[in-house]
């Protein structure tokens, strides 16, 4: 798995024009995701471009922009509001006859708008690859900026989830070869690692320039007994367990070769005469070796990780991952369910209403959506709008674009909240 990209996305706005969809044309879906709008407006260097497009809508067909007459300034009006709101981008980021979907939204505490380009551009082998961004206002003056961020969690991998197997976890490495695990220590993994099949749900976390996936701390709630991911804390941090590969490294760390602990002088080197081993297949006996009790203890707690948060009043970015390929039906896919949490508990997702999907009393809800693609497709997820009561739009990037509101979360039949 390798984590394609991580950086600005590169902002614009403008439809329409009139322009030959020739040359220096360029082909690109508006989406209103601005949060305070019931309908926006946009002009472009050549005059209007768009013209009433509802919130939470996206314009029927592409609209051709000339990347030379169709510049950089940009003007957006609100609800034909007395104040516009300029903005200036470049269209020669998107090569020519290229065709990208741009959200509108707010990210901002200010009455400033935001417009961020997503490039259709379909891949050429038979891979996974889905991105994630943010076109959430988060900022609010009553709370803190860390409580309002949010990651995303994720059944990638399940159920053939790689990274927490106890077949993984039988031995632990010395420098005189291998010993097996204490059967104690390995019970208590394969506790954890019980726990982990019967609630599969993960963490993107950074691993130098790849990602990998982690499963986070758990909590019960006393109130409804729901087992709760506590695991996402603030700062993007996310507290997991050890994978097996790190549980296993990490007991290796944890025991030496018996003689290595009986030398007198704690300046000498090791010892370099090993033991013949006398435990069964060839390995070293429990007697053969010693165990730091206090390093085991640390093998089985957490640790905390680097994730992938957004950010309140960040610039707009996304992330980029690759997936791998599932079976649904009989049929090769790609893409899992994710779900988007926020730090500690889930708040900032709070609705009222206990018909919202994965609602839970006093706690508040997630999102939550089925994002699966066809193979060789790149898949753009992004929630824009408000925190609470979220929208969700995804689309695939193939020949037609494929376009989705992500399926009822949190309204269903498209009802439209007034903001």
């Amino acid at each position: 798995m390798t984590l394609l990209c991580a950086g600005s996305i590169l902002c614009l706005s403008g439809c329409g024009g009139g322009a030959d969809a020739t040359g220096e044309t360029v082909f690109v879906y508006v989406l209103n995701g601005y949060p305070g709008s019931s309908k926006l407006t946009l002009y472009g260097p050549t005059g209007k471009l768009a013209s009433g497009l509802p919130f939470g809508q996206r314009t029927e067909e592409a609209v051709v922009l000339d990347r030379n007459t169709n510049s950089n300034q940009f003007v957006l009006m609100i609800d034909g509001a007395p104040t516009t709101i300029e903005f200036s981008k470049e269209l020669f980021t998107l090569y020519p006859q290229e065709t990208a979907t741009m959200v509108i939204s707010r990210r901002s505490g200010e009455a400033a708008g935001n417009a961020s380009l997503f490039r259709n551009t379909r891949t050429f082998s038979p891979t996974c690859v889905a991105s994630f961004a943010n076109s959430l206002s988060l900022n609010n003056a009553y709370m803190p900026t860390e409580l309002l961020s949010y990651s995303y969690q994720t059944e990638w991998e399940v159920p053939r989830q790689t990274y927490y197997e106890a077949s993984k976890e039988q031995t632990a490495e010395t420098r005189c070869g291998e010993t097996p695990i204490r059967q104690d220590d390995r019970d208590q993994r394969d506790v954890l690692i019980a726990r982990v099949n019967d609630d599969p749900w993960f963490f993107p976390v950074t691993d130098d320039e790849n990602y990998r996936l982690v499963w986070g701390q758990r909590i019960v709630d006393p109130r409804t007994n729901q087992n709760l991911s506590a695991g996402l804390i603030r700062g993007g941090i996310v507290r997991a367990y050890r994978d097996s590969e790190e549980f296993r490294d990490c007991m290796s760390a944890a025991v030496s070769v018996a003689e290595e602990e009986e030398q007198t002088d704690p300046n000498a080197p090791p010892a370099e005469e090993c033991p013949a081993p006398t435990g069964p297949g060839g390995l070293l006996d429990e007697s053969q070796v010693v165990w730091d009790e206090i390093a085991v203890l640390d093998c089985h707690d957490t640790l905390d990780y680097s994730g992938f948060p957004v950010t309140p009043g960040a610039e707009d970015s996304y992330t980029a991952f690759t997936q791998p390929i599932r079976t649904v039906g009989g049929e090769q896919m790609c893409g899992y369910t994710v779900r988007i949490r926020t730090p500690e508990q889930d708040l900032i997702f709070q609705n009222h209403d206990n018909t919202v999907p994965n609602y839970i009393d006093n706690i508040g809800g997630f999102v939550q959506v089925d994002a699966t693609y066809p193979i060789g497709e790149h898949h753009y997820f992004v929630l824009f709008g408000r925190p609470v009561n979220p929208f969700v739009t995804q689309w695939n990037t193939a020949a037609e674009a494929i376009f989705s509101d992500g399926g009822d979360f949190p309204y269903p039949d498209d009802a439209v909240p007034a903001y």
